[in-house]
């Protein structure tokens, strides 16, 4: 009875593994990026009930039927696009998130996996720094390469670099990788993925030596040397400085002309001539004697006009 199981159990597990792909090896990606999937179409049956792009075997991307277009599950909507090639799709804008398993699973009356998609993203690798610390004259160095995130140390001599314990290259957290070599009397350092890569190089005379405990103490004494005189130098441009203002001021008090105001005579204005005074005398007419009746006439009235002089 357990022989049968047995037989059993790698039939069915040989059938399955003809009637489907093989993931195959990895399709990397660039973070940012679209990925196409693929189906091969003459492996899918004019007829079928349905049939499935799905993600880690959990999600569904795309659905096809017999004679209708495909339909994006709404999870994926504005993300998945269907291709011009019938049953391939496009990924869109894709992110680390999206890094998996993608198969297309065909439904008769059977279930079978017509093709898979194993998708790894990567982001795009950061800038290295290259630091030299020689130890000859010739390119036998010590060298440090960092990321923005990660530091190794090589020791190369000749042609070739490795770290301690002897290996030529390192991988870092992210997944990316560290590679530095010689050539051409220069020091190269690579930091690199699947999608990307960043090099920077040195040269070997481009030295980075640790000062020692002796240079250390010159470069104390020198730098207070330097500050002791510029401090004596302040000092005495600000003694020249006040003899200088206190000598202007002195000869500006010598060399002072004050104006002395002398008053104005004043005269009194002059006394103008009064003119004459001038008067007319103004008499009455003579009457005649005797007595006048109403009928005489009155005398006539005489004004005399009196006149100012006009003055020089």
């Amino acid at each position: 009875m357990e022989r049968i199981s047995f037989f059993g159990a790698v039939l069915l597990l040989s059938r399955l593994i003809q009637g489907s792909d093989a993931a195959g090896p990895p399709q990397f990606v660039q973070e940012g990026h679209d990925v196409l999937l693929q189906v091969d179409e003459a492996r899918v049956p004019q007829k079928f009930t349905l049939l499935l792009w799905r993600f880690n075997g959990t999600r569904n991307l795309v659905s096809f039927q017999t004679g209708k277009e495909g339909e994006v599950f709404e999870s994926y909507s504005g993300r998945v696009e269907i291709s011009e090639d019938k049953f391939s799709v496009r990924l869109k804008n894709v992110t680390a998130a999206d890094s998996g398993v993608y198969s297309t699973q065909l439904i008769r009356h059977k279930t079978e996996t017509l093709s898979e998609h194993d998708v790894r993203v990567e982001a795009v690798v950061s800038p290295v720094h290259l630091q030299v610390a020689s130890v000859s004259d010739s390119c036998n160095v010590n060298v440090t390469c960092c990321t923005i995130t990660h530091c190794s140390t090589f020791t190369c001599h000749n042609d070739t670099c490795r770290r301690e314990g002897g290996q030529g290259s390192e991988v870092t957290p992210t997944g990316a990788s560290l590679h530095v070599y010689p050539s051409n009397r220069s020091i190269f350092c690579n930091h690199s993925n699947h999608v990307s890569w960043k090099i920077t190089e040195t040269s070997c005379s481009q030295r980075i030596d640790p000062p020692s405990p002796q240079r250390f103490v010159i470069y104390i004494v020198v730098s207070l040397f330097l500050i002791l005189l510029v401090v004596v130098a302040a000092v005495f441009c600000h003694h020249r400085r006040g003899q200088y203002d206190r000598q202007n001021v002195e000869n500006n008090v010598e060399n002072t002309v004050y104006a002395v105001c002398e008053a104005e005579k004043t005269e009194p204005p002059e006394q103008l001539d009064a003119p004459p005074t001038t008067y007319s005398f103004v008499g009455l007419g003579s009457r005649s004697s005797g007595r006048k009746t109403r009928d005489e006439s009155l005398p006539e009235s005489l004004y005399a006009k009196v006149g100012k002089t006009e003055r020089c």
